[in-house]
């Protein structure tokens, strides 16, 4: 696969500002939806079950955060995970495009 690579240099110097941005899109893209299963960890553990809430989330939320203040903030970050992930795949799609064509 590398031996092409000085090969197709020369088609992608043109669009090398395209090609990175659909990279760091890509890359944007998988983080985030490693992200995506917490909320239901959160979800499962701390809301439905009875563990105690990490570190960090005491520190945010404060020592008093009931039961329906996490689930609703689980929904929430949740929701607002998945909307950045689509919202990220859209626009590499849109970008894919744009260098494609």
């Amino acid at each position: 696969m590398l031996k092409y690579l000085p090969r197709l240099l020369p088609y992608i110097r043109p669009y090398y500002r395209l090609a990175g941005a659909s990279v760091l899109l890509m890359a944007l893209a998988a983080l985030l939806g490693l992200l995506s299963p917490w909320p239901l960890k959160i979800l499962v553990d701390n809301v439905i079950g009875q563990a105690p809430l990490p570190a960090v989330a005491i520190r945010v939320l404060g020592g008093s955060a009931s039961q329906s203040v996490l689930l609703v903030l689980t929904v929430v970050g949740a929701l607002v995970l998945a909307t950045l992930v689509g919202g990220l795949n859209v626009l590499n799609s849109y970008v894919d495009t744009k260098l494609e064509q």
